[in-house]
Order: structure tokens, then C-alpha cells, then sequence
């Protein structure tokens, strides 16, 4: 088992929000990182939120591969 470190990322991206489907801001706020071991995008965004809408999106990149977005 590898040691998880909580990291706080003031990265900021645009991409389509989940929720309202508009071209929003979305700011991973925390994400787990193994420290002998990169995550996938996919783990990385999994606390992502638009700034929009203010909802939590969930910006996953299956959720772009069922709309066929482009990465």
C-alpha cells in the first residue's frame, strides 16, 4: 500500500461542467496523490467544480468519451 498524500492545486482549466453544460472555469480544489505512483486524470478530477453553476461537475474523462469529446 503506498503513502496518500493530500495536496491542495490552485489549477485552474476550462472545460465543460457536468451539470449545466456550459464552458466554465473548473478548479480541482483537492486531489490524492501516491507518492510512488501518478493517478490518472480521471482520479485527479474527481473533486472538480464549475464556477458557473457553482455545482461539484464530477469531470470525469469517461463522461467525455460518452459524448465524444475530444481530450
Amino acid at each position: 500500500m503506498g503513502n496518500i498524500e493530500m495536496k491542495e492545486e490552485a489549477i485552474t482549466t476550462q472545460q465543460e461542467c457536468y451539470q449545466c453544460k456550459g464552458i466554465g472555469y473548473v478548479t480541482p480544489k483537492f486531489y490524492r496523490k501516491y507518492l510512488d505512483q501518478d493517478l490518472s486524470p480521471t482520479q485527479k478530477r474527481e473533486r472538480d467544480y464549475c464556477l458557473d453553476c457553482l455545482g461539484k461537475g464530477h469531470l470525469t474523462l469517461e463522461h467525455y468519451d460518452d459524448k465524444n469529446f475530444t481530450l
